[in-house]
């Protein structure tokens, strides 16, 4: 039945027991615990003394067998175990051990999973894994325990750095742990050498700790996941590190060179240092740092405890104040963009002079950047500020932009632009260096953007504030000079806001006075405003409009018919792309004049025709529909294909926009042009229909007839143009199966 023996619990146990003078007898020992066992034979005599004929057991993932028959002895706290031979795992153990108060003997091991030491190595920085070979000897000296080992460890890693094999000759005499040496080799061209001394116990306050260790191509993450979680390092190591001293005052110098070296978020190239611990600072006597363009110098210290007994080890001294001074040059500002999502990067000339000084809790930032050539690319603009070039001063924590001018306009447009046409003011409180507060302001002449807010590009002048932290608020004012917006006249509903914690929310709130010409172009109309207009956008809500915008001069369309607009306005109401309409527009088919009313919301506006000669509603219907009116003129089918297929070009293109935009789940989409039908006009003929959705992606459909045998029936194909000689083409069969080839085109 269940039971339990020295706190271990099994669920079935069984042995047969032959009880003699002297002796106990022990056979079919059989001891079940879920997917654990025991099962063994033996003999216990009365000098405690027990004889293991036989043992299998599997116990915490762990197989043990023993090759021969072995015996142990034990008396009150002391035992001995005789030669032995046993398989553990998929390794062999061999070896003899006793113990009285101190261990004597001797352990051999080949291909034995180091895993099974993490029991014993409590700080997970410590272990390592990998399959050991070597061999252990223990013996005693003047009362004192004392061990060597020598032990290889193939395939392993250590803490989270795998290694490929791992050399260690030690031996601890008289509380001291001499290293004969300790060679970890990563790879064929990576090595750690290691060899010195460790004091322990009453030694350690006479003797010091002396440790050499030298680095030939070493990942630099072997040698930082020791030290505090804070340093955030990569790159390649090859030097050599010192240390002389004690547990309670380390000693230490280095020499290191670290190619393609990171630190957090910053690429810095090839690494050189130079310095030392003195048990108190970290000092960094040196420093140099060269990443293609970029070169930095400097020198500086930190207040960091690094006394291996120290209960504050790896902590920084709170009242102790640290020092960076760093000069150089570089081709970009990654230190600074590299932690700010308003920048993504920002390319040019460099010259930088930057100094850290103050408590950890408490850093005070001081320097100064000259900026030239600079390109700066954010996500509020789709092109890139150019050429800037000023002065960006640090003083305690506050950067400021001290005369930073730039130029925005169209890529190979020059214009009047050849002045700087934008400048940058203010600055951000960098305090708290990853949480900065925005205090910026941009002023624009005659300068040309695209999408400052979305579906708009031309040329403005404008007056933006960006402030704030966790909200970043956007304001001011846009004064549009020669603007066209692509924006469809359709509602909107309100989004939601972003839900990722701790994102940055964006907040628009731009003013729009028109001072020149501000066009409005969709599928709907083409028309010239003038008026006034603002928009407010919160995260990722849609974009409300407020104001008032009157029709100087444009186009209305209306299923392939041009109205020209003969006066009209829009008025928003501040509830996302609503507007109401009050359009008056004609046109001229066959010699008569047809004008259209459109008044009301977007969504659902009256239109209401006249003529010029009192046409009914139908009539005008008729000759929008057909070009004439039949009782005036009779219509061939030619004809009537004619304008049939004027009407399915019309109603294709607006359904394919308005059903891709449902299907793929996209807020807008450019205007459908050049649409192609076949088909119409000639009676028994094949239909099809084809449209460009951008300059790289035309869709196409097909309708086969058939009077045959073969049943009529639908294609559907998309065509992908990769460049201007090749297109991957893909179409759908009737089987309803996708077959996809490509097309090369060539000229000779």
């Amino acid at each position: 039945g269940s039971g339990r023996w020295n706190n271990i619990e099994f669920e079935h146990g069984e042995m047969d027991v032959v009880f003699k003078k002297k002796e106990t007898h022990f056979t079919n020992v059989n001891i079940v615990n879920g997917n654990e066992y025991l099962i063994g034979s033996g003999m216990l005599d009365n000098k405690n003394t027990l004889y293991i004929n036989n043992i299998k057991t599997f116990y915490r993932n762990h197989y043990f067998v023993n090759a021969t028959p072995f015996q142990i002895n034990y008396k009150d706290n002391n035992f001995s175990i005789s030669p032995f031979i046993a398989h553990l795992d998929d390794g062999v153990i061999e070896g003899e051990l006793s113990y009285n108060k101190l261990l004597k003997g001797n352990i051999k091991f080949s291909n034995i999973d180091s895993k099974l030491l993490h029991s014993f190595i409590k700080n997970y920085r410590y272990r390592f894994t990998g399959l050991m070979f070597g061999k252990i000897n223990f013996e005693e000296s003047t009362g004192d325990q004392n061990y060597s080992f020598d032990i290889s460890v193939k395939n392993g890693a250590f803490a989270k750095e795998p290694f490929e094999q791992l050399k260690a000759s030690i031996n601890y005499n008289n509380q001291i742990l001499n290293i004969n040496e300790i060679i970890l080799k990563e790879n064929a061209n990576s090595q750690i050498d290691i060899t010195g001394k460790i004091p322990f116990g009453d030694v350690s306050k006479t003797e010091k700790i002396q440790l050499q260790s030298k680095y030939q191509n070493t990942d630099i993450k072997t040698i930082t996941q020791f030290l505090p979680d804070w340093i955030e390092m990569a790159g390649i190591v090859n030097g050599e590190l010192n240390i002389d001293g004690t547990g309670k005052n380390m000693y230490s110098n280095f020499n290191v060179t670290v190619s393609d070296a990171t630190f957090d978020k910053i690429s810095l190239g090839t690494v050189h240092s130079r310095g030392d611990y003195d048990g108190y600072n970290l000092n960094f006597n040196s420093y140099s740092s060269d990443l293609k363009d970029d070169h930095f110098t400097g020198y500086g210290y930190l207040p960091i405890d690094l006394n291996i007994h120290s209960n504050m080890f790896g902590g920084f001294r709170d009242n102790d104040s640290l020092y960076i001074f760093v000069e150089g040059k570089s081709k970009n500002l990654n230190f600074i963009t590299n932690y700010f999502d308003e920048v993504n990067e920002a390319p040019g000339e460099y010259i930088l002079v930057l100094e850290l000084s103050g408590i950890w809790d408490n850093i005070i930032r001081n320097g100064r950047i000259t900026a030239n050539k600079a390109t700066v690319f954010t996500p509020l603009l789709d092109d890139p500020i150019k050429e800037m070039h000023g002065f960006i001063n640090i003083e305690n924590n506050q950067l400021i932009f001290d005369n930073l001018q730039g130029k925005m306009y169209r890529t190979g447009k020059r214009r009047s632009t050849k002045n700087d046409n934008i400048s940058l003011s203010g600055g951000m409180d960098m305090t708290s260096f990853f949480d900065p507060y925005l205090d910026i302001n941009a002023i624009g002449k005659d300068v040309y953007f695209r999408s400052l807010i979305y579906e708009m590009e031309g040329i403005t002048d404008f007056n933006i504030n960006v402030t704030g932290r966790d909200t970043i608020l956007i304001s001011g004012e846009v004064a549009p000079i020669d603007i066209e917006m692509f924006q469809p006249l359709t509602t909107s509903e309100l989004g939601v806001l972003p839900s990722e914690k701790g994102s940055t929310i964006i907040h628009y709130k731009i003013d729009f006075p028109i001072k020149g010409k501000f066009t409005l172009t969709n599928d709907q109309l083409d028309a010239v405003f003038i008026g006034d207009v603002s928009i407010n956008q919160f995260g990722d809500r849609e974009m409300d409009f407020a104001g008032e915008l009157i029709i100087d001069e444009g186009e209305f369309y209306y299923y392939g018919d041009v109205f020209t607009i003969t006066h009209g306005y829009l008025t928003f109401d501040n509830r996302g792309f609503n507007p109401y309409l009050d359009i008056t527009a004609n046109t001229i088919i066959d010699g008569e004049r047809i004008d259209i009313s459109i008044v009301g919301l977007i969504d659902n506006p009256n239109l209401t025709f006249t003529s010029a000669r009192g046409f009914s509603q139908s009539d005008i219907l008729e000759l929008l529909t057909w070009r004439k009116k039949f009782e005036e003129q009779d219509l061939s089918s030619t004809e009537i294909g004619t304008q049939a297929t004027d009407i399915a070009i019309s109603w294709f293109g607006s359904q394919l926009d308005r059903n891709i935009m449902e299907l793929s789940g996209l807020k807008r989409i450019g205007i459908l042009e050049n649409v192609d039908v076949r088909g119409l006009i000639t009676a028994g003929k094949d239909f099809s229909i084809s449209a460009p959705l951008t300059d790289n992606v035309s869709i196409n459909y097909a309708y086969r007839r058939s009077f045959g045998l073969i049943d009529s029936y639908h294609s559907l194909g998309v065509e992908l143009r990769l460049n201007r000689n090749l297109s991957l083409v893909g179409n759908i069969d009737r089987s309803g199966y996708m077959h996809v080839k490509y097309r090369l085109r060539y000229a000779y």
